[in-house]
């Protein structure tokens, strides 16, 4: 089959398959624009040109971001997080390069036979698989974020573990704080001139009742003999 037929054979199935999404831009080159079914949504755009040998031979290819407006789904990113259970995240130009390689290998896969459908199909299944990469790691990134915060918490309530040395350390300082190793004071050990004149005295009434009560068991033995 001519070449020009197979690409008017496929552009008619993509008419057909895009109705709102293909913007053709001449008889050869053409926009898909795809929404991307990730939270928010994202856009995203393949660019077709056609060679004069396509099918026989690769297409030109390119992928853009886009903001939706095309397909009327402008992005308000702040009211797409507002609306989306996680986090909104753009692809980068990294991105966009790797998901154009994907689309360039695969096309050369497929030389020979029309592909146009196939890419669009792949770049949306790859392009979700990639957003939905960023919000897994996200989540991670939140998670180690957590548990970080979480030991530092536990960390207040564990304390410092107790070895002998530390132990020692701390009775040591707890003793010489409650004052239990300062030696004992002479003020409190000695007796004053005072208390060694009563202690003395109640010493000598002490003997003298002994005496007293010797004596009286003396004459009582006398009396009786």
């Amino acid at each position: 089959m001519d070449p020009v037929e197979e690409q008017q054979q496929e552009l008619d199935v993509l008419r057909s398959i895009y109705p709102d999404e293909l913007e053709e831009l001449s008889e050869k080159a053409f926009n898909i624009h795809i929404a991307l079914d990730t939270a928010p949504v994202r856009h995203l755009i393949l660019h077709i040109e056609y060679p004069d040998e396509y099918p026989q031979v690769v297409p030109t290819i390119a992928v853009e971001a886009s903001d939706g407006s095309y397909l009327g789904h402008e992005e308000d990113d702040e009211g797409d997080e507002d609306q989306a259970d996680g986090p909104a995240f753009e692809f980068e130009p990294e991105d966009i390069k790797a998901l154009s390689q994907q689309m360039v290998d695969n096309a050369e896969e497929n030389v020979g036979m029309p592909s146009v459908f196939t890419l669009a199909s792949l770049l949306k299944e790859a392009a979700e698989e990639m957003y939905g990469d960023k919000v897994k790691e996200h989540e991670k990134q939140k998670e180690r974020e957590i548990l970080i915060q979480e030991e530092k918490e536990q960390a207040k309530f564990r304390g410092t573990p107790v070895t002998p040395e530390s132990f020692a350390k701390w009775r040591e300082g707890f003793r010489k704080e409650m004052g239990l190793d300062k030696p004992a004071d002479s003020a409190c050990t000695k007796l004053t001139g005072r208390e060694i004149f009563e202690r003395g005295l109640n010493k000598d009434d002490e003997e003298e009742d002994d005496i007293k009560d010797t004596t009286e068991g003396v004459k009582d033995m006398t009396v009786g003999e």
